[in-house]
């Protein structure tokens, strides 16, 4: 039987959600995902931080919706569907990295991206890294966001539930995604 990507991300989301109840921690969520995905690299905030500013060659993806992504992202990061499949990243965003580039994926705690990160790692993708923790992370540590290629304070929340993992004052005033 074949799952298609997107339902895969939707029964990954909803164990994750289920796993922490209705009082979310971005830690059981960050433990839930490298224990679903175990052959998968995972890389903390932190690091990702230290490589971009060691100017490693990376592609970072950004692997969320694309109003999530409007309101702000990392620095560089190209925003890919999370229901996209590998080829179709693989024919477009990736076709001029060089092999040996490090390629990042996020979205907002790093579920979606997990997924995506998985997805490449199975095309073929060697140095892929889901960024555990993903943007509510990032940026609840202090660390710059971006819209567009302005610097920004704010964080699209996703929605009422997953928002509770990004500090309150990081929330982007936005309708939620679901």
């Amino acid at each position: 039987m074949t799952i298609r990507p997107g339902l895969l991300f939707a029964i990954t989301s909803c164990l994750a959600v289920t796993a922490c109840g209705d009082d979310v921690d971005l830690q059981k969520i960050k433990e839930k995902t490298k224990k679903q995905f175990p052959k998968l690299q995972h890389v903390e905030p932190g690091t990702v931080h230290e490589w971009l500013s060691e100017d490693q060659k990376l592609i970072v993806l950004d692997v969320r919706e694309d109003v999530e992504f409007k309101v702000s992202h990392l620095n560089g990061a190209q925003r890919v569907a999370p229901d996209a499949d590998a080829d179709t990243v693989l024919k477009s965003v990736l076709k001029q990295a060089p092999a040996d580039a490090k390629v990042i994926v996020y979205c907002s705690v790093g579920v979606r991206s997990a997924n995506m990160a998985k997805r490449l790692a199975d095309a073929g993708v060697k140095n892929v890294y889901n960024m555990n923790g993903s943007i509510f992370q990032w940026a609840n540590e202090g660390r710059p966001v971006f819209q567009g290629n302005k610097q920004t304070e704010k964080v699209h929340p996703y929605n009422k539930k997953w928002g509770k993992l990004l500090k309150p004052e990081l929330h982007a005033d936005v309708e939620p995604v679901d």
